[in-house]
């Protein structure tokens, strides 16, 4: 008990620090790399369009136009077009935690990890670490656009698909799934099954 005990609050700890890893080597990351001034093209009308509150190019872009305004008015430092770059860094660590969550949810209910949580956790912290400094990832996480917060978007449904996966596939599974049997699966036999004998002397 007491060593299942440890070993429980060892894991979490070891899952704890690689969330907490994630939340410091991204945020670094994108924070020494963001654009500091507005970013000629898309970013700058989108920064634009949500200090105005008014209508990006098709298809629009309402949500990420309200989230927009909802950075440049809570953060109360920067410049305007930074607090929108700034929405995409945060965009962009947010979904590679869920990248982290999604592969430790998926490695921790395959074979070969179920009794090893520490390997889970370090390809989980390995695959997060991997989109989150890919190259056409990162571009999109130091400037104002909304395909980040798509990529979040997509990556959270992932995970929570990927969680709902693993609760049905552990309410479905049978204590010690086997093949199910009844007692003594044998062919059944009447009591003293032989061959019907006639009584000496009877004839056909």
């Amino acid at each position: 008990m007491t060593h299942s005990w440890k070993h429980t609050n060892r894991n979490r700890l070891f899952l704890w620090t690689a969330v907490a890893l994630i939340l410091l080597i991204l945020p670094i990351t994108y924070l020494m790399t963001l654009a500091q001034s507005l970013v000629l093209g898309d970013p700058t009308e989108y920064t634009f369009v949500a200090n105005m509150l008014g209508i990006a190019h098709p298809p629009g872009y309402a949500f990420y136009t309200l989230l927009g305004k909802l950075i440049q008015t809570v953060v109360p430092f920067g410049s305007i077009a930074w607090r929108m770059h700034l929405l995409s860094a945060i965009a962009g660590t947010a979904a590679a935690l869920f990248v982290f969550g999604s592969v430790h949810t998926a490695t921790s209910n395959l074979p070969g990890f179920q009794n090893r949580e520490d390997l889970s956790i370090v390809a989980a912290l390995f695959a997060a670490l991997s989109v989150g400094t890919a190259v056409n990832y990162w571009q999109h996480a130091i400037h104002a656009n909304p395909h980040i917060i798509t990529a979040a978007f997509l990556l959270a449904n992932l995970y929570f698909l990927t969680k709902w996966w693993a609760a049905a596939d552990q309410t479905t599974k049978r204590p010690n799934d086997q093949t199910t049997k009844r007692p003594n699966d044998q062919t059944t036999k009447r009591p003293n099954d032989q061959t019907t004998k006639r009584p000496p002397g009877v004839k056909n």
